[in-house]
């Protein structure tokens, strides 16, 4: 029985959309973000945990708020798209993103600190642990809950 689920969930993950196109509302043309080796545009824009209030239309070439754009195929703008997306997150997982941007963010520079005593090693602490949180935080929390709304329309 767990080899069957396994195999629906890796066939329900190898259908999972990787592009998408969206209109930019002021210049009314159409810009597609897509997920690569590279990059994970589009995932990021599905995530709810993953900060994005701007992005970039590729025809004219300015960033704007995600309230100036909407997804081609439904007409929902996406500064909506994801505040729908964000309400559907169970609490326990926006209490989770708190509690480990909180460690990620002072856990290194508290501990630098008592270990050196030095103010510019908990400095340090505090960057390193400032840029883990922005790089991984959105990601690990989406996995543990289980969050990929990268087919919901």
């Amino acid at each position: 029985m767990a080899a069957l689920e396994i195999t629906n969930a890796i066939c329900q993950n190898e259908r999972m959309r990787s592009s998408r196109a969206y209109t930019h509302l002021t210049c009314g043309n159409e810009t597609v973000i897509a997920d690569s080796h590279e990059s994970n545009h589009y995932s990021g824009m599905c995530n709810p945990f993953y900060h994005a209030s701007a992005t970039y239309c590729a025809a004219c070439g300015s960033m704007d708020s995600l309230a100036k754009f909407e997804w081609s195929d439904t007409r929902e703008s996406i500064d909506v798209y994801r505040c729908r997306l964000k309400s559907m997150v169970p609490g326990w997982a926006w209490a989770a993103k708190y509690a480990l941007a909180f460690l990620f963010t002072w856990g290194p520079p508290i501990a630098l600190w008592f270990a050196t005593g030095r103010w510019w090693a908990a400095l340090i602490g505090l960057v390193v642990g400032w840029v883990v949180h922005r790089l991984f935080t959105a990601k690990i929390v989406a996995k543990v809950a289980g969050v990929d709304f990268r087919d919901v329309d």
